[in-house]
Order: C-alpha cells, then sequence, then structure tokens
C-alpha cells in the first residue's frame, strides 16, 4: 500500500509542477519602436489610387504600423504595407477619398508621427505625371 501511495503522489507532484509552468505569463513582444519617420510622396497613382510613401527608421513589424488622413474632419484609416528592401511604408487610402477631397490641406499620420499635406488630385490623362 505504500508503494502505491508513494507513487501516487508522485504523480501528483508532477503534474502540480507541470500546471503551474503553463499558468505562466508569457513574455509579451516589444512594442513598435519607431525613431524616425520622413513623408517621401503624397501622389495619386491609376492603379492604387492616393499612396503616402514615408522612409521609416526603427524596428517594428507591419500589423504595428497605424496610419490615417485627418482632412475636413473626417479621420479616414491607411492600409500601410513595409517594403523592407528600401525602408519604405507605403500607405494607400481608400477608393473616392482623392476625389472628395483633392486639393484640401490634410493631415498625414504615421504611428504619430504628422505631416501636412495637400490631398493629391485624380489625373485624368494617361500621359500626366
Amino acid at each position: 500500500m505504500t508503494k502505491k501511495m508513494l507513487f501516487l503522489l508522485v504523480i501528483l507532484s508532477m503534474l502540480a509542477s507541470f500546471s503551474g509552468m503553463a499558468a505562466a505569463p508569457m513574455a509579451a513582444p516589444a512594442a513598435a519602436k519607431i525613431e524616425k519617420v520622413t513623408l517621401v510622396q503624397a501622389t495619386f497613382m491609376k492603379e492604387k489610387g492616393m499612396i503616402f510613401k514615408f522612409k521609416v527608421v526603427g524596428t517594428f513589424t507591419e500589423k504595428e504600423l497605424k496610419g490615417s488622413l485627418l482632412v475636413k474632419g473626417k479621420s479616414i484609416k491607411l492600409r500601410c504595407r513595409y517594403h523592407a528592401k528600401n525602408d519604405i511604408v507605403q500607405c494607400t487610402a481608400p477608393g473616392g477619398t482623392s476625389t472628395n477631397f483633392a486639393g484640401k490641406t490634410a493631415l498625414v499620420s504615421l504611428n504619430g508621427f504628422n505631416f501636412w499635406v495637400k490631398v493629391p488630385a485624380k489625373k485624368e490623362c494617361p500621359t500626366c505625371e
């Protein structure tokens, strides 16, 4: 009987130690550390729409990029992609933004770095630059 009791205590202690490990908190991933952002270009491309290109210095993931455009009291969420090869973040505005706000002054933001821009107009002729 003592061997069975000892075996049961060993099993219970192992289960208790394993459950203690599973309950330990996991380390949170480091937050984005963007040191410098420079607005390189604000333009309209026929295939993509309104585009804002930023030169970015720091450590971050694409999911951590938060871009927005504030124009005439309306905040518009930008979709941002990171091109690691040349450290460029390219953000696009939803369709119709250029049509509705072309020529207006706006505030474009990327992770808290703000820049005043003139909303680029949709180009009417295919050979215009």
